[in-house]
């Protein structure tokens, strides 16, 4: 069991010690090392020790968690990483991989219009309870289907499914916008596109290359995956796909 404290997980045993000290609104901005030891952490806040440093003991350890963006960065500009993304000295780099092979889930989003069952919409406008009651941030249903690529890897996708979700549709169909309910699918287990992070020029992290549907097969799938749900809508009474319409493509709407 662990306690939350100040955006930190802290074992019970521990939160009372006095080995043990939390500093929140703080920024790490670089690991210090010398050769492949690290010896502290350099933070924007001077008054925790000169130029913001924060020392660690010769066994000591540190343990980045800033995401994927904010890590990679923190260790850019602390020299360890691929030759082309840093800043310090070259004599100083740590050449390890760091910012690639950056794996994401690509997602696709639809929408459809439904006419409810006169049941739901008695039900919700005698007392504005039921089905038609609930909303998209705390209900919603989740599917899951899986898809064989030409490599013969199965891949897996996730759909989630709520009431709205649409801002911006582009449709060639009217409708009413209450009724409209959304599939968001991600391509999720097993994808194979990678990407990479580096910082630009302005020292924040960016993407040099992006993560989604790099791969062929995983867009071929992501394809095959959106035309296997956009059949079954179709079999289902008074239900109307609007997006994708009937002038847009499940390729072009994948893109």
């Amino acid at each position: 069991m662990v306690h939350r404290r100040a955006g930190c997980l802290i074992f019970p045993h521990c939160q009372n010690s006095s080995q043990l000290h939390i500093q929140g609104l703080h920024a790490g901005q670089q690991c210090r090392s010398q050769g492949s030891q690290i010896t502290g952490v350099q933070t924007n806040d001077t008054s925790l020790g000169p130029y913001g440093i924060v020392s660690i003991t010769r066994n000591g350890r540190v343990i980045l968690s800033a995401g994927s963006f904010g890590s990679s960065r923190i260790l850019f500009m602390s020299g360890i990483g691929p030759a082309a993304a840093n800043l310090p000295p070259m004599t100083e780099w740590i050449h390890v991989t760091v910012g690639q092979n950056v794996s994401d889930n690509p997602a696709v989003r639809s929408g459809a219009v439904d006419n409810p069952p006169p049941a739901d919409a008695a039900q919700y406008l005698k007392d504005r309870s039921g089905v038609l009651a609930a909303s998209s941030a705390n209900v919603r249903l989740n599917f899951w289907l899986s898809s064989v690529g030409t490599d013969g890897k199965s891949r897996w996708a996730q759909g989630t499914v709520r009431p709205g979700g649409l801002s911006n549709v582009s449709t060639s169909y009217s409708y009413n916008a209450s009724q409209i309910f959304s599939v968001t699918v991600h391509l999720s287990e097993n994808v194979t596109s990678r990407g990479r992070i580096g910082i630009d020029s302005n020292l924040q992290a960016t993407l040099l290359i992006q993560p989604w549907l790099v791969d062929p097969v995983d867009k071929s799938t992501m394809i095959s995956v959106l035309s296997d749900i956009v059949a079954g809508v179709k079999t289902v009474p008074n239900l109307t796909l609007i997006e994708p319409d009937n002038c847009t493509t499940i390729e072009q709407f994948g893109e």
